[in-house]
């Protein structure tokens, strides 16, 4: 839980630590009724040191995990993000790390619309015994970051690489000009117990 220190801050204080909102009369408002209603935006602190203003203390840690490393998510990016999380939740599709993934989805929002689209194609075409995963990756030597789509079974067979490069294929289309990027692969791992 948040610690929060602090006088109720004045109107101008709100404008130059997170600009971001929207209205800062109605963040005062609730303010000064008692309710600690913290703007969701990690980069309040260095907005904080940045103008010398310590009225506040918040431990990073336990607010929300994700948000454009810039800043500037939006509301309906974030509401997008998280239809898409339900959608695919509801296609029994495993996110072992969603926070990863909505981080993921926050810097390449081009790529939200088409989540639910490339999992429904996997999910119909590899059948229902075929467990999806949908991870996100970054390579840890060089800048390179992909959503990954893990197709696993209980029992293999050797028509799993020609499915998993068909449905790859039908997806490819959809995938070119977006700046982010699905792999549909699998790593010969059994299904996880839960889902």
């Amino acid at each position: 839980m948040p610690s929060v220190v602090a006088a109720t801050p004045t109107l101008e204080v709100v404008r130059q630590l997170w600009p971001w909102i929207s209205c800062p009369e109605t963040y005062l408002e609730s303010e000064q009724k008692g309710a600690r209603v913290l703007p969701p935006q990690p980069s309040m602190m260095a907005h904080e040191q940045a103008l010398g203003n310590a009225w506040l203390k918040v431990d990073l840690a336990t607010l929300i995990p994700y948000q454009r490393s810039s800043g500037e998510a939006s509301a309906s990016v974030t509401a997008e993000i998280e239809s898409a999380i339900n959608v695919l939740i509801l296609k029994r599709i495993s996110i072992p790390r969603p926070a990863e993934v909505r981080d993921y989805l926050l810097r390449y929002p081009d790529m939200i619309d088409l989540l639910p689209y490339v999992c429904g194609i996997a999910s119909e075409r590899l059948g229902p015994d075929t467990q999806l995963s949908l991870e996100a990756y970054r390579g840890p030597e060089i800048r390179d970051e992909y959503l990954t789509l893990y197709v696993r079974q209980r029992d293999y067979d050797q028509s799993i690489l020609d499915s998993i490069e068909e449905v790859s294929a039908e997806c490819e289309g959809e995938l070119a000009g977006r700046s982010g990027w699905i792999l549909i692969t699998t790593d010969f791992r059994a299904p996880s117990k839960k889902q």
